[in-house]
């Protein structure tokens, strides 16, 4: 086993929709640190179309 975490990159987030009210707490993983945000609709594009539209390359090590 390695002694180290897998990345990967899958695309980015690119706007989100309107602020709408939370569900109950218990849904929320981390209410208990912060105060929720709540919004309906994440818009989300795909690495692969980013990169394609930009001709870059992504490069790992």
């Amino acid at each position: 086993m390695n002694n180290y975490a897998a990345d990967e990159a899958r695309g980015m987030i690119t706007a989100l929709d309107r602020t709408v009210t939370c569900p109950s707490s218990e849904y929320v993983l981390d209410s208990g640190v912060r105060t929720p945000w709540c919004v309906q609709g994440v818009y989300f594009v795909p690495i692969f179309q980013t990169l394609y539209d930009m001709n870059w390359t992504l490069v790992t090590q």
